[in-house]
C-alpha cells in the first residue's frame, strides 16, 4: 500500500484536467479514488503549455508534492505565430482555490467552447508556440523544481502529436501510454478523452503504478 502521506501531483493541460467529461470521470480523480491513501491533485491548466507552468510554479510548489506527474506537450506542440516564452504569462487560475473548484466543477458543455476556442486564437501559421529545444529545458527545469519528489515525465495520448516533441520525452525517459484510437477522443475535439479515453488512461495508470508498488 502507498503511503498515507504521499501527495500526488498531476500537471498538465485542459487534456489533464479533464475537459468535456464531468470532472468525477476525469483519470486524475479516479486515480484519486482508486488510491485511496494518497493525497492526488489535479493540476491541469487549460490552454497551458510549460511556460505558463513555469510562470506560476511557486503555486505548484506549495502543495509539496511527494510525487509530480507531467503530462505536459501538447500545447507546447501546437503552432503558433509567436512563442509562448515571448507572451504575457496567463494569471494563475482562482489560486489557491483551484482545487476547491476542481471538487465541485462538473462540465457538461461541448468539449469544442470556450477554452478550444481561446487556444485557437493564439495558433497560426508559424513555428511551435514552444520549441522543441526549449521544450527540453522547461521539462529539466520542472523537475528541477521538485527536489523533494520523484517527478515522473509521460507523453499524454494524443492522435497526432509532434515527432520533435515526442523525440523530447522520450530521450527524458517518459512513459508512455499505451496506443489509443480516434473512439477515444471528441470527434469535433480530437485532444481530449472521452469518459471512456479517461477510464483507458486511468487503467493504464494503475496498471503501471500498481506493478511498480509491488517491486
Amino acid at each position: 500500500e502507498w503511503s498515507v502521506d504521499e501527495r500526488w501531483l498531476f500537471l498538465g493541460c485542459s487534456t489533464t484536467l479533464g475537459w468535456g467529461v464531468d470532472y468525477t470521470k476525469s483519470f486524475v480523480r479516479q486515480l484519486d479514488l482508486h488510491f485511496d491513501s494518497v493525497d492526488v491533485m489535479n493540476g491541469g491548466q487549460p490552454g497551458w503549455s510549460t511556460q505558463q507552468v513555469l510562470h506560476n510554479i511557486e503555486e505548484f510548489q506549495s502543495f509539496a508534492p511527494t510525487r509530480v506527474f507531467i503530462g505536459l506537450g501538447v500545447r507546447d506542440a501546437q503552432a503558433a505565430s509567436h512563442a509562448d516564452k515571448d507572451a504575457t504569462p496567463s494569471p494563475w487560475i482562482a489560486s489557491l482555490y483551484l482545487f476547491k473548484w476542481l471538487r465541485h466543477i462538473k462540465s457538461t458543455s461541448n468539449p469544442q467552447s470556450a477554452e478550444t476556442i481561446v487556444s485557437q486564437k493564439s495558433t497560426g501559421i508559424g513555428s511551435y508556440r514552444v520549441s522543441p529545444d526549449d521544450f527540453s529545458t522547461a521539462l529539466r527545469t520542472l523537475r528541477e523544481a521538485f527536489p523533494q519528489a520523484d517527478v515522473v515525465l509521460y507523453e499524454f495520448p494524443q492522435l497526432s502529436f509532434s515527432e520533435a516533441h515526442s523525440a523530447v520525452l522520450s530521450r527524458s525517459g517518459a512513459w508512455r501510454p499505451e496506443a489509443f484510437v480516434p473512439d477515444d477522443f471528441f470527434a469535433d475535439d480530437p485532444i481530449h478523452l472521452t469518459t471512456d479515453g479517461h477510464q483507458k488512461l486511468t487503467n493504464w495508470f494503475i496498471q503501471r503504478l500498481s506493478l511498480e508498488n509491488q517491486d
